[in-house]
């Protein structure tokens, strides 16, 4: 059942306009944000990470250059370091 709801996202675009995502960061632009990326990721290429962050200029892009799509340990280490930062950052 999981993959025929991707699939149908999927072959309907994710119900998005063409950069739509991108368009819409200026709402959120004054965030602070942080971006985990796998630089290995073949279904979400580290390239859109680098325009997200380039949209939203107060945001991190962390860069994880052993992790693909699927979490590993590098990952899960990088997501655990950017909560712990993001709350940091928001308790000062």
């Amino acid at each position: 059942a999981h993959i025929s709801i991707e699939l149908y996202y999927f072959a309907n675009r994710c119900f998005l306009q063409y950069n739509q995502l991108l368009k819409g960061c200026a709402a959120i632009a004054h965030i602070p944000a942080i971006i985990v990326q796998g630089g290995l990721d073949l279904v979400c290429p580290p390239v859109t990470a680098h325009k997200l962050h380039a949209a939203l200029p107060n945001s991190t892009l962390v860069i994880v250059p052993s992790a693909g799509h699927i979490a590993n340990e590098a990952m899960e280490d990088a997501r655990v370091a950017a909560t712990e930062n993001m709350a940091a950052q928001l308790a000062a």
